[in-house]
């Protein structure tokens, strides 16, 4: 089966192209894509291989540079993406993790509700009439 470019925002405007993932994780479950413009990226789909790789952060780290629908358009942008939270590895992610968990458990969160609820109205209310805008769910 031909390479997809799975950073192509394009390939999913019908969906996820499910057939290619059934057949990576059947055929090529961790699999090197070549990125255009890019280094390239590793992309596995076996549950097992995914999880392997979360728990050996130094081996698999979220913190260089790695792939990205949008590339960051300076070195500075580059260095704050790396500092984001989502982005750090063991032992800054798991120390700012403990800080921040606390103010995400589930009564946390149906506190939030009506807030949410009301930024959603807004924003969708500030939407313009007769444009075109796309929802992620």
């Amino acid at each position: 089966m031909d390479r997809l470019n799975l950073v192509d925002p394009s390939l999913y405007l019908d969906g996820v192209p499910r057939d290619y993932f059934r057949w990576l994780r059947d055929n090529d479950p961790v699999a090197w894509h070549d990125e255009p413009d890019g280094p390239g990226y590793w992309v596995l789909t076996r549950f097992d291989d995914v999880v392997a790789a979360n728990r050996d952060w130094e081996l698999y780290s979220n913190s260089l540079k790695g792939s990205s629908i949008e590339e960051a358009r300076s070195d500075e942008e580059l260095i704050a993406r790396r500092r984001m939270f989502v982005n750090q590895d063991p032992p800054q992610h798991t120390r700012y993790r403990k800080l921040v968990s606390a103010a995400f458990t589930p009564g946390q969160i149906r506190r939030m509700v009506p807030l949410i609820e009301q930024t959603c109205t807004r924003l969708v209310d500030g939407l313009l009439d007769g444009e075109v805008h796309d929802f992620v769910p």
